[in-house]
């Protein structure tokens, strides 16, 4: 039975070697690093007598935190403080097993060792694993391989020390750094209580050699960590066979699982246009577009940093490359249009950036955007639902001019300038389908709301640049292209949008005469009343569009818009006051 599950599990390691396009004989090691591995060492070196187990550890604190401040769509219990103790102290009790019972050898590496001496530790990860020294494992950050974990963005820089210590790293985010404080002292005290009593409240037992810092402990437990665990399959390869560079492949070691990394759920919406979901707050609220000429790749909009993951994911799926990305093109600098831009940049190195020239600026450096978007959203949520922001090189950035078009492998792509929603709006004419991507300017439509009168749209009015009159012009604009299609952001195709656009405009219409029903109030209340009364404006529209979804079914499925809505059209009326009407 073991040498049939063995057997098998090769078999599928050929088939993805041969859709990397590697021939059999080029591969001589497979590294599998996924982090479940530890509970299946038994199985492991059962299958597979000749392996090379490598345990690499982090302080279980900074393990924890990281887990709690990145989403994890698959891994529920990274969301709980109280669910994030148990897997911790479960790991470490499985590992104490496999130190006592283990019939190979077991290689354990700290982060912190790692970091502080890089060089010292590779040499003792290579003499371990029977491989020559080379110059280039110094230098990671070069490899073009593909990349498709949350830390798509770390490994493309040398090693830093800025991921030790989570409460210097969260310094300036006072309810990150309160909750930090909160997860570091439950994770400690709970290990503390489960951990046999001669033992400090995190430290494992350490292998023999110099001390180190005590508080550092195992820990890679998130399947994005930056260092996870190892099992390197030798199998036949002799013990100092050096390995050819670029020839190694990360697999999934799973008995039920040898799918590569996470892949975004996405579909067919036009010839060489996917409509990929980009798993923001809920599905079906959220996409972004990969467009595809021949072998030649293009991004409309791109998530979150959240997101990266998944949309390299399709590439793979696709059986291409990040090298094959020419362009990254968000429609504008709102995070869930372009969050992601910079780690997906960084994951494309081919890849040029077109924005608005009002957005390009703050793509270079987001500081700025960073800074506004935790006003609109709270540090907390912002660092949870949207990631860190990544600059990008001001040399990979071009500025896109109204009715510039970009070539894409024979396939002509128009840009035009489109504020009314924001002032650095852009769309994007697509010749090769028809259509039309339109980030925000053609409104939001989910498809929760589709009747048999067909789609619903109501415009978002987010803060910080609603100008209903530009907004206006925009769609003249727009629908002078005669476009046969509109690709939203949120989300995804309809079709005519000529029969569609007159209900869009009286939507931007509606919403502003709300906003100017309040204008003389100034009052603290003024925001939950536009609120309240956006809440039974839309209810009623989708009412009168055939919806049989009750008030309180409605009222979930926009809760996100609602909010953000009444925001903008607060800071409208702000700005109105202040330009004097």
């Amino acid at each position: 039975m073991t040498r049939q599950l063995a057997g098998w599990l090769l078999e599928q390691l050929r088939t993805l070697t041969r859709k990397a396009g590697l021939a059999d004989e080029a591969v001589l090691r497979i590294a599998d690093k996924m982090p479940d591995n530890y509970s299946q060492l038994g199985w492991i070196i059962t299958a597979f007598p000749n392996v090379r187990i490598i345990h690499c550890r982090r302080d279980v604190r900074d393990v924890a935190v990281s887990c709690w401040m990145t989403q994890f769509a698959q891994i529920r219990w990274a969301f709980d403080r109280e669910h994030l103790a148990e897997p911790i102290i479960q790991y470490r009790r499985i590992m104490d097993h496999w130190r006592a019972v283990l019939p190979v050898p077991m290689l354990e590496i700290d982060f912190e060792e790692t970091v502080a001496d890089q060089a010292g530790q590779t040499r003792r990860l290579l003499e371990f694993i029977g491989v020559d020294w080379d110059d280039a494992c110094l230098r990671f950050q070069e490899t073009e391989r593909l990349v498709r974990t949350a830390s798509v963005t770390q490994v493309r820089q040398p090693v830093y020390t800025r991921s030790g210590g989570t409460l210097a790293a969260l310094r300036g985010h006072a309810s990150a750094v309160a909750g930090a404080h909160r997860l570091i002292g439950l994770v400690s005290l709970r290990l503390t209580a489960a951990m046999a009593p001669g033992r400090g409240p995190v430290g494992p037992p350490r292998r023999a050699g110099p001390r180190v810092p005590s508080g550092l402990g195992e820990g890679c437990i998130s399947k994005f960590s930056r260092f996870s665990r190892v099992a390197s399959f030798k199998q036949g390869v002799p013990l100092g066979t050096r390995l050819p560079p670029c020839v190694t492949m990360a697999a999934r070691f799973r008995l039920r699982s040898i799918d590569m990394m996470p892949t975004a759920h996405y579909q067919a919406v036009a010839d060489g246009v996917y409509c990929i979901e980009t798993g923001l707050y809920r599905d079906g609220l959220a996409a972004c577009y990969l467009l595809r000429s021949g072998d030649r790749l293009a991004f409309v909009d791109t998530g979150t940093t959240n997101s990266v993951p998944g949309l390299l994911g399709v590439v793979a799926d696709l059986g291409l490359t990040p090298a094959q990305v020419d362009y990254v093109i968000p429609t504008h600098v709102h995070l869930d249009h372009a969050g992601g831009a910079g780690a997906l940049m960084a994951a494309c190195p081919g890849a040029q950036l077109i924005a608005h020239s009002k957005a390009a600026p703050h793509l270079i450096d987001p500081a700025k955007l960073t800074a506004g978007a935790t006003a609109v959203y709270g540090e907390e949520a912002f660092a949870r639902d949207f990631g860190a922001m990544t600059p990008i090189p001001e040399a990979r950035v071009t500025a896109a001019n109204d009715g510039q078009s970009f070539d894409l492998a024979g396939r002509t792509l128009t840009f035009i300038d489109t504020p009314g929603h924001a002032n650095h709006h852009g769309c994007l004419f697509d010749a090769g389908s028809g259509g039309m991507f339109t980030g925000d300017t053609f409104g939001i439509s989910y498809r929760e709301f589709d009747t048999g009168q067909g789609p619903w749209l109501f415009a978002p009015t987010t803060p910080v640049a609603f100008d209903p009159d530009a907004w206006q012009r925009s769609l003249d604009r727009m629908m002078a292209f005669e476009p046969v299609a509109m690709f939203l952001t949120h989300y995804c195709r309809i079709d005519a949008p000529e029969a569609l656009v007159q209900g869009l405009r009286q939507s931007i219409r509606d919403l502003a005469e709300i906003a100017l029903a309040e204008e003389a109030a100034t009052d603290a209340g003024r925001q939950q009343r536009i609120k309240d009364a956006i809440t039974v404006h839309l209810i009623d529209d989708v009412r009168r569009h055939g919806c049989a979804l009750s008030d309180g079914e409605i009222t979930n499925l926009l809760a996100v818009d609602l909010e953000l809505n009444a925001q903008g059209l607060e800071v409208w009326l702000r700005r109105r006051a202040r330009r004097g009407g």
